[in-house]
């Protein structure tokens, strides 16, 4: 994870020269999300670490045609219900990536950083609220230009939680880390 936070960085110091950044668009994406390690089940849902809705807000930095930086700051949560008790996994997200225009399309990677993970849980025999801290991750992209203002988008995302004090209940044994890895799929308007 290093060395491919030292190439964007390396990249983006680069292509920063090559950016007005008064040319600025402002944009919402609602999103859906799928993966990460199984947190809860029901009958009918599952509770995902990477599973679930997501609300950002965000802004695209238009270089030169070919290069934007995309900055968002956004909300996500993934939650289950049961007749004798609920369980959720909420966390506030920060992501920066850089991408390369082809055509109607965008490629790119960056960097998500999430703040205040917390997984809940109020079933009877397990009621507990975990909050853990703050995690970083790394993010694939693609979106593709559908209509003037709108864009679909597809992010995988390698992200990893380590709780504290969180035992397992099947096992009896401490969490040390578990796994949000995901697939997200985004909507999103553009607007100035």
């Amino acid at each position: 994870m290093r060395n491919l936070f030292l190439l964007l960085l390396s990249l983006s110091s680069q292509s920063a020269l090559a950016f007005d950044y008064n040319q600025k668009q402002q944009f919402f994406a609602f999103g859906i999300s799928f993966g990460g390690e199984e947190l809860g089940r029901t009958a009918n849902e599952t509770l995902e670490a990477g599973g679930g809705f997501s609300v950002l807000y965000g802004f695209n930095i238009i270089g030169n045609q070919n290069f934007h930086y995309q900055v968002s700051l956004g909300y996500e949560s993934d939650s289950i219900s049961a007749s004798n008790g609920d369980g959720s996994f909420e966390k506030i997200t920060s992501d920066f990536i850089m991408l390369k225009k082809v055509g109607k399309a965008r490629f790119g990677a960056g960097l998500s950083f999430h703040f205040n993970p917390t997984f809940e849980n109020s079933a009877p025999g397990s009621n507990f609220s975990n909050k853990m801290p703050n995690a970083a991750g790394i993010i694939t992209h693609v979106d593709f230009i559908t209509r003037k203002n709108f864009t679909f988008g597809i992010q995988y995302e390698f992200i990893e939680y380590k709780p504290e004090g969180l035992i397992n209940t099947s096992t009896g044994q401490p969490v040390d880390s578990f796994d949000g890895n995901n697939i997200n799929m985004l909507f999103k308007y553009h607007f100035h």
